[in-house]
C-alpha cells in the first residue's frame, strides 16, 4: 500500500510539473481558449476542460467514463480491504481463501487506477488540443493553399 502511495505522489508531482510547463511553452498564438487551463481543469474535474472547450458530447462520454472507473476503483478497494480483514481474522482453513480474493480485488483495484489514470491524462490531453484548434474555421478562412505546376505554397494573411 505504501509503495502505491508513493507512485500516486510521483505522478502528482510529474503533472504538477509538466502542466505549468505547458503553459509557459504556449507561443504568442491566440486561439481564444488557455490550452494550459484547459488541460488542468480536465486532469482535476472530469470533463471540465470539454465544458470549458464547449465539446459537450466529450464532457459527457468522459464524466460517465471517469464515474465508472472512479466507481469501479472505490468497489474493488472495500472489497480488498474486507478479504484482507477477513484474512487477518480466519482461521488457517479460510485463510487460502480469503487471501486469493484479496489478491483478487488488489490486481483490480491497481488496474482500476492505471486505467483511471490514462483516461485522466488522454483527457487532458484533449482538453489541451482542443483548446488549441477552438478557432480553427475561423482560422481557416485566413490560409490558402495554391498548387501551382508541381508546387504547393501556403499563403497566411493576418
Amino acid at each position: 500500500m505504501k509503495n502505491h502511495n508513493r507512485l500516486i505522489m510521483k505522478w502528482m508531482i510529474v503533472l504538477l510539473l509538466v502542466l505549468p510547463g505547458l503553459a509557459i511553452c504556449e507561443d504568442g498564438f491566440q486561439t481564444g481558449k488557455s490550452p494550459a487551463k484547459a488541460a488542468l481543469m480536465s486532469l482535476f474535474v472530469p470533463g471540465a476542460g470539454q465544458i470549458y472547450n464547449e465539446s459537450y458530447y466529450k464532457a459527457g462520454g468522459v464524466i460517465i467514463l471517469e464515474g465508472v472507473l472512479i466507481g469501479l476503483l472505490i468497489n474493488d478497494h472495500n472489497e480488498a480491504e474486507k478479504a484482507y480483514d477477513r484474512a487477518k481474522r480466519s482461521s488457517d482453513d479460510d485463510f487460502d481463501y480469503w487471501a486469493d480474493r484479496y489478491y483478487k480485488y488488489y490486481d483490480r483495484r491497481q488496474n482500476d487506477m492505471w486505467w483511471l489514470g490514462i483516461t485522466m491524462l488522454l483527457s487532458g490531453i484533449d482538453a489541451y488540443v482542443d483548446a488549441h484548434l477552438y478557432n480553427y474555421e475561423t482560422l481557416r478562412e485566413d490560409i490558402h493553399l495554391k498548387f501551382e505546376d508541381n508546387k504547393v505554397m501556403i499563403s497566411w494573411e493576418f
